[in-house]
């Protein structure tokens, strides 16, 4: 037989029988699974023709606002910290549930934080504003600084990626006036905001700060350790976000910080507990920190949980990092796999981490109402997958854009590095999409993602960036 066939049917069967930690086996019933159908792509931006750099026209953060209008904004610069060009961000807004978005400036946009309805009935909103990941830490958008030096932390240890050198500091050793969290909370909808702070007991948890990178021609440049007022996971001040709230009110957050037993990049993922209404955070249990397992750890800020149709939790976080190879689906060592991990006591204690998927690029895992569940990942591409058993099995992947998960792993390593994140010159114009995504939820059964298609081509056929969003609508099997 065809060795690339032979690989295409293999992987084929392994990526339609993926279930969190175990292979279907022919004796096992084959699983329900769910009808995912996909809307037509909407444009909502293109790049400028042939501009193919990495970072530009890129990276879209989706929200809604308290109004319910959607948001959206798109990077234009490097995808690093403040070395090299960064212009202004790019917003458009939606009036119809992502039908069709309109450009507006910066100063028109909602940055209100995210508002969590309690089932006490109270209403609570954390940080001064929603957190948008490339507009919030780079760029030329204004933001407080406060010198680490001049704080007098001590230095714990320092670590180097490619990208990277990084300062790692206790996170306790900082000023309680920066370590605490502006929450914003109400009895009720028509009630009136009253300002208070809530207190974090960070526990061993680090403070990562650049010192060095390297500029637009390779060159590194030193950085002085800082500490933004502006929220970042593990490289600034913290503030919860992507809760999910228990029915007894808890809220958990899924926390990715660098693990202080090792003195090289390595992210575990930690679940952050307030059971007082978001008053008091404390570190409930570790969702994942396996050093046996993968290189570079789990999360790196890219980790989504929520809470299943039976009451478990689930979380799923990234394992690919730069500087590892592409690896396989397994979740062993160098590898690109898309992880869950689950608990069944509210996030005390989580299993060990599991492969669902090859990829594992921007992870967002829902819960939708009509008891599905969905995440969406990628690079290269970016794909969908669903389940109707709380995340035990899911059914095929389905390309948003790129082609599918088979035709991808049965390429040779070096056709799928091409692919998701090619260098400099003309080996640009094979990537399919930075992969990173957002998600909105529209309806018990669906909702919206927004994602870059790199291999979009104009009236003209000419490549240009484009930033759409597609529907994705999840139905339960008849």
């Amino acid at each position: 037989m065809n060795r690339t066939i032979a690989a295409s049917l293999l992987c084929l069967w392994v990526l339609n029988n993926c279930r969190t930690g175990v292979e279907t086996t022919e004796k096992e019933p084959a699983s329900r699974v769910p009808r995912v159908t996909l809307g037509p792509p909407i444009v909502v931006m293109l790049g400028p023709p042939g501009d193919l750099r990495w970072g530009y026209f890129a990276f879209p953060d989706m929200w809604r606002a308290p109004g319910g209008e959607m948001y959206l904004a798109i990077n234009v610069g490097e995808d690093a910290n403040d070395v090299g060009e960064h212009l202004p961000t790019q917003f458009f807004v939606s009036q119809d549930e992502g039908a069709s978005w309109q450009s507006i400036r910066e100063d028109q946009v909602d940055f209100s934080p995210d508002i969590i309805a309690l089932p006490s009935g109270e209403h609570v909103a954390f940080g001064t504003e929603k957190y948008v990941y490339h507009y919030s830490t780079y760029g030329p958008r204004p933001r407080e600084f406060h010198s680490l030096d001049e704080l007098g932390l001590k230095l714990a240890f320092t670590t180097k990626k490619p990208g990277l050198i990084a300062a790692h500091y206790r996170y306790a050793d900082l000023p309680e006036r920066l370590t605490r969290i502006p929450v914003k909370r109400r009895k009720g909808p028509s009630a009136p905001w009253q300002d208070e702070y809530a207190h974090f007991d960070s526990s061993d948890l680090l403070l990562r700060a650049p010192i060095g990178t390297p500029d637009a021609k390779g060159d590194w440049q030193e950085i002085a350790p800082m500490i933004s007022t502006t929220p970042r996971d593990a490289a600034s001040i913290l503030w919860p976000d992507r809760l999910v709230v228990l029915p007894d009110g808890t809220l958990l957050w899924p926390l990715a910080s660098q693990d202080p037993r090792i003195q090289r990049m390595f992210f575990r993922v930690q679940c952050v507990a307030s059971s007082d209404g978001g008053r008091t955070w404390g570190i409930r249990g570790t969702i994942a920190d396996q050093l046996d397992l993968a290189d570079w750890g789990y999360g790196c800020g890219e980790q989504s949980m929520q809470r299943m149709p039976n009451g478990d939790l689930l979380c799923v976080m990234r394992t690919e990092m730069e500087g590892n190879n592409l690896g396989t689906r397994p979740l062993t060592k160098s590898t690109h796999s898309l992880v869950a991990t689950r608990s069944s006591d509210n996030g005390h204690t989580w299993s060990r981490p599991e492969a669902i998927a090859p990829f594992s690029v921007t992870p967002h895992l829902r819960t939708l109402e009509n008891g599905t569940v969905a995440v969406v990942y990628g690079r290269p591409g970016v794909h969908v997958r669903a389940s109707v058993d709380s995340g035990q099995t899911w059914g095929r992947a389905l390309p948003v854009v790129g082609p599918d998960e088979v035709h991808l792993m049965a390429r040779s390593v070096e056709e799928r590095m091409a692919l998701r994140h090619a260098g400099r010159g003309s080996a640009q114009t094979k990537v399919i999409s930075c992969s990173n995504t957002d998600v909105i939820v529209t309806g018990p059964d669906r909702f919206i993602v927004a994602y870059s298609d790199f291999q979009y081509r104009d009236e003209h056929g000419r490549q240009r960036k484009a930033i759409k969003v597609r529907e994705v609508i999840v139905e339960m099997p008849t």
